[in-house]
């Protein structure tokens, strides 16, 4: 036994600033965030897991804050409001195309959705608070990326940037104020309160002869098709830029991701567009009494 070399213990690795990178005892919370960032690290090919064991432990608050706070956390932040938003619009798009099966069809979904009571106004201002956030963080990016750029490179981007990409802040813009417009004059019925007397023969509230009144107005769809068509602008770069946040976007799914973005905003704007061209065109039209 005396001639048995003992075994050496394992030295911790040593990071840069002579800080062992070896994690303290952790908590739950901290095991869940280790698990996060080396999830975060397989699929963008960071360190992310190993230089964040060397910075000083912060509060968990503190240190949300300042990822929020952070251009990669603001990225994050527009990157998932964005989805959600694709997601409401998609589905909120599936339920208009009711209105194609007639007056008992869309003011049946209407009724359902109604019946939902509080909840349904809770999911509208969480869409409000969704949207807010998603315009904040963008136009917070595009301070920082500006005064992060040197003028020569910013100038030179600005040339080779998209049109989408260029229009970001002022399409998400738009869009914000045709989603407080469009709650006005159709949930709210601000805008035009004879809307919320309309009844069908059933006691409902008749939302395809309120869909139809609205938009036999070519001003009101007009504006419709123009937030339609600048929301899809927006979304044809958001949507490749979302996958491109997480580190999903390589140079091989680039181009799919690409055509997927266009093919996403053509499929909504062409869907939502429908209905004012099916209304000022005569195919949908108020119901004979």
């Amino acid at each position: 036994m005396e001639g048995r070399p003992r075994c050496r213990p394992r030295q911790p690795r040593i990071g840069p600033d002579n800080r062992s990178l070896r994690f303290a005892p952790a908590s739950n919370q901290n095991k869940r965030i280790r698990c996060a960032l080396w999830i975060v690290d397989i699929i963008s090919g960071t360190n992310t897991l190993q230089e964040v064991s060397t910075l000083p432990r912060v509060p968990r608050m503190q240190a949300l804050l300042r990822f929020y706070q952070s251009s990669i956390g603001k990225k994050i932040v527009v990157a998932v409001t964005g989805v959600m938003l694709i997601g409401f619009v998609m589905i909120h798009m599936l339920g208009n195309f009711s209105i194609y099966l007639g007056q008992d069809a869309i003011n049946t979904y209407a009724l359902k959705l109604k019946s939902t009571g509080p909840i349904l106004w809770i999911f509208r201002i969480g869409l409000l608070v969704v949207f807010a956030l998603h315009i904040i963080n963008t136009i917070q990016l595009a301070r920082m990326n500006r005064k992060a750029r040197p003028e020569n490179y910013r100038k030179n981007n600005k040339i080779q940037a998209s049109r989408a990409s260029l229009s970001m802040v002022l399409s998400g813009s738009v869009v914000l104020a045709f989603l407080i417009y469009h709650l006005l004059h159709f949930t709210v019925g601000a805008t035009d309160p004879k809307y919320l007397d309309l009844h069908d023969a059933q006691g409902r509230h008749d939302v395809y002869s309120m869909v139809v009144m609205a938009f036999q107005k070519p001003l009101v769809s007009g504006f419709y098709i123009l937030a339609m068509a600048l929301l899809c602008m927006h979304l044809s770069h958001g949507f490749a830029s979302a996958f491109q946040t997480v580190g999903v976007r390589n140079p091989t799914l680039a181009p799919y991701l690409k055509y997927a973005s266009i093919g996403l905003a053509g499929l909504i704007f062409i869907g939502n567009s429908s209905i004012p061209l099916a209304v000022l065109l005569g195919f949908l039209k108020l119901p004979q009494i």
